[in-house]
């Protein structure tokens, strides 16, 4: 605060600067400039003619060199936000005929892969300017050579989403949920190369078959969820807990936690004693464990190893045999009961789900 009342020290270091001829530096103003920087669209210079090119102006007061940087930026800026836009509005479109929530996750996986990030395609054309106090660059996106790009992007991955949604449709129909979950998952990872590769076609090229590719793209990955819900649907899972050398309450919380994660990912799950499949099942899994357990240093030490055997009930064929990746370990000098437990604490929901997941991918055709 001043040291005197009513006094603008804000105020007289404005007239200070005033005084000394020190002011900031006068912003141009477009009237001032030639046409193609002004609007380069309205009035395209001659190396970027309509049509050919996506012009952008970059300008600065601090150096001739950020005036191209922000010209070059401001091409992949304009384009990777009318990129967003199609997205968006092919969301809008797809929604309205009753896909929301495919399209929502398929927005989500790409928005990532939508930005603009071909900068070897945009040059700067005509120089570098100076009007007044500012320098002035016009960077243009070259169309012809982003179409021969894009087509070569796109060709690969749109080819591996057209085989495997026929492949997933295949396996959908004999009621292969493994080799359907595997088709699926290449399609969609091969949409969500493809998508924003089409929404830039539809923005630099003004192409629209692109959108209506896009359309198409999200419907067959429609589709494919719709089998997906289908075949889990007919899912129904047999469990059972191989631990003869545990107790019963050991037994008890391995086979808990494996029928949580289950039911969290929508899978149907019914205990038995035995294992093996049974009436109406369509897999049965088998939970081994061996307590692991001795005397050493610190007591009782147990290191139990867990597994999980997976087995698909219309033909005999074993899925997966697959041990429990976390390290259980459990030491206590109170019993070997006591030291057990300790260990299995390890055998936690979270770290469950995370073993389960990629394990029942195929049988709940995620």
């Amino acid at each position: 605060m001043s040291r005197y009342p009513g006094f603008n020290v804000g105020l007289v270091a404005v007239l200070a600067a005033c005084a000394s001829g020190k002011t900031g530096p006068r912003y141009t103003d477009a009237a001032e400039l030639p046409p193609h920087l002004a609007d380069p669209v309205k009035h395209p210079h001659p190396d970027c003619p309509a049509g050919r090119g996506l012009p952008a102006v970059g300008r600065s007061v601090t150096s001739p060199d950020e005036a191209r940087i922000r010209a070059l930026n401001a091409v992949a800026a304009n384009v990777s936000s009318q990129v967003q836009g199609v997205i968006r509005d092919q969301q809008k479109l797809v929604i309205a005929h009753g896909q929301a929530s495919s399209t929502t996750s398929l927005e989500q996986r790409i928005e990532q892969r939508a930005a603009f990030s071909h900068a070897e395609l945009v040059r700067v054309v005509g120089g570098v300017e100076r009007h007044g106090e500012e320098w002035f660059a016009l960077a243009c996106l070259d169309r012809a050579r982003a179409a021969t790009v894009l087509d070569e992007e796109t060709a690969a991955p749109l080819q591996v989403v057209t085989l495997s949604v026929d492949r997933a449709r295949t396996a959908a129909a004999a009621q292969d949920a493994t080799a359907f979950a595997t088709a699926r998952a290449e399609a969609v990872e091969a949409a969500t190369r493809v998508f924003p590769l089409l929404a830039q076609r539809r923005v630099i090229l003004d192409d629209a078959t692109a959108g209506q590719r896009m359309e198409t793209l999200q419907q067959g990955m429609a589709t494919l969820r719709e089998l997906a819900s289908t075949l889990r649907n007919k899912v129904r899972v047999v469990l059972a807990v191989e631990a003869p050398a545990l107790a019963e309450n050991a037994r008890g919380v391995l086979g808990d936690r494996v029928r949580n994660a289950l039911t969290a990912m929508r899978i149907p799950v019914v205990m038995q004693a035995a294992p093996g499949c049974a009436p109406e099942a369509s897999h049965a899994l088998t939970l081994h464990a061996e307590p692991g357990c001795g005397w050493g240093s610190l007591g009782h030490t147990c290191k139990p190893a867990v597994s999980l055997k997976g087995t698909a009930c219309d033909t005999g064929t074993a899925l997966f045999d697959s041990p429990f990746p976390g390290a259980l370990r459990g030491s206590t000098t109170q019993g070997e009961a006591q030291a057990l437990e300790k260990a299995l604490r390890g055998f936690d929901d979270a770290a469950v789900a995370q073993w389960l997941g990629s394990l029942m991918r195929g049988v709940a055709a995620e």
